[in-house]
């Protein structure tokens, strides 16, 4: 057999295996009905997303299904299906779960759930339901809520279209006592974990929103990603394949003078791209190594905001990945959006291997051309960048600021033959505070962080 002959074959077994690997992980994202006039459908980057959880309808304590007036959606199911993306009704929510504890407890009530839910399913052609019910906060709750999913398991599989069933879920034990996981997770085709709103106005102190890891014991940090899903993976018993990490696209804002400090406030929350428009605005911008998650502080107010950038959710989502989870959901799709970038959802399919178009994202089938080695990192004034390239390709390297705006091209589509290059490159006029620098070439894009001290 010829050389070329074997490499063709190489390849094409690398592609294949490729594609049943991103197959394999899941994105999903809520879509907020009431957004939908600043955030359209026409927006929405289908193609980097599985699932969209449409939110919220709910239940009424008689049975009812209630939403309101402006929910109903065509153009976005008609936009999801169009690229196989699946669409979930989402029910409940943290402000419309009222209505859940006694339809769930009349049989007759839970009965008429179950029909009305079916019924608009199929009216509406979703793809199934998500169940959003923040909390049950008693035993017979905790039974309740078995009864209605059983019931509305079987309905739907009495239903044509193999409709989904998912659910929203806490991951500690101060509300996921009252799920009962063990059954629960024979009816439930995986749980969303609400891996997020780890301090707020509940909290006597500031603290991470959805810190990945937890500090030093000594901290009071109110727990983390990892421990909320080593919570829901070892204490619950919940397979790893039925749960999705939770990503939040938005932050808190504490009346504090730093992390981990007495607070008020806790209960503002902004979106990403309203958070990365501050920076520099009396902002600065701190990266927690040990949380591995951002924060800005504005001292002169004594606030605190605590988020998630690009980098922590890269993090997030190989984390994922890593402890063999389903994949991850963000709270919430439109968050993100600086003009015609949305970045945190971008950096998520990338990790996650996302996309429902091979010739939009070839670099995920082929071996990787190129790294991109960053020293020192921080720096003072000068950075140099190692360039490692395996074959002869073009490439261009750029800086940007957390805003998303281009600050520097300190190398624009030449070509390189293959080897080893290192550049030393001067960070005059720049701000302190943190940079991505990204290395592009036609197939692959390497973003690392850089922080230039002052």
């Amino acid at each position: 057999m010829s050389v070329k002959k074997l490499n063709i074959i190489i390849l094409l077994i690398m592609l294949c295996a490729a594609l049943t690997s991103a197959s394999s992980f899941k994105l999903g994202g809520y879509y907020r009905s009431w957004a939908q006039y600043d955030y359209p459908p026409s927006r929405i980057p289908f193609d980097r997303l599985t699932h969209i959880f449409h939110a919220f309808a709910w239940p009424e304590s008689d049975g009812r299904l209630a939403y309101d007036a402006a929910f109903l959606n065509p153009e976005l199911l008609q936009k999801a299906h169009q690229v196989n993306v699946k669409v979930l009704l989402a029910l409940g929510g943290a402000v419309n779960s009222g209505g859940f504890a006694a339809m769930a407890a009349n049989d007759n009530a839970r009965a008429r759930f179950i029909e009305n839910v079916a019924q608009f399913l199929q009216t509406h052609h979703y793809d199934g339901v998500d169940i959003d019910w923040e909390f049950p906060q008693s035993a017979t709750d905790r039974l309740n809520l078995v009864k209605l999913v059983n019931e509305l398991r079987q309905k739907l599989d009495t239903l044509s279209g193999d409709l989904l069933i998912t659910m929203a879920v806490p991951v500690n034990d101060w509300y996921g006592r009252w799920f009962q996981f063990e059954v629960l997770k024979n009816m439930v085709d995986w749980f969303n974990a609400m891996t997020y709103d780890f301090h707020g106005s509940w909290t006597a102190h500031s603290g991470h929103n959805a810190p990945l890891y937890s500090p030093s014991p000594q901290v009071d940090a109110c727990g983390s990603v990892d421990d909320g899903i080593r919570y829901l993976l070892n204490e619950r018993g919940l397979p790893p394949e039925k749960i999705l990490l939770g990503l939040a696209f938005y932050g808190r804002e504490f009346n504090s003078h730093g992390l981990y400090q007495s607070a008020t406030g806790g209960d503002v929350t902004y979106g990403y791209a309203d958070i990365v428009a501050l920076i520099g605005q009396g902002w600065n911008y701190r990266w927690d190594d040990v949380s591995k998650v951002p924060y800005l502080i504005n001292s002169a107010s004594a606030k605190l905001i605590t988020y998630d950038d690009t980098l922590s959710i890269a993090l997030k989502c190989r984390y994922a990945l890593d402890n063999h989870l389903a994949g991850c959901m963000t709270w919430a799709l439109g968050h993100d959006q600086l003009g015609d970038r949305q970045p945190l959802l971008q950096k998520a399919s990338e990790i996650l291997q996302i996309w429902t178009d091979l010739e939009e994202s070839p670099e995920n089938l082929l071996p990787a051309q190129l790294e991109l080695h960053v020293q020192p990192n921080p720096l003072q004034a000068h950075v140099t960048f190692r360039l490692i390239l395996r074959t002869k390709q073009r490439i261009s390297l750029r800086l940007w600021d957390l805003n998303g705006r281009l600050v520097a091209t300190i190398i624009h589509n030449k070509e390189f033959s293959e080897g080893e290059y290192s550049l030393r490159w001067q960070a005059a006029g720049l701000a302190a505070g943190a940079y991505i620098v990204e290395l592009q070439n036609n197939f692959q894009t390497i973003n690392q962080k850089l922080v230039l001290l002052k």
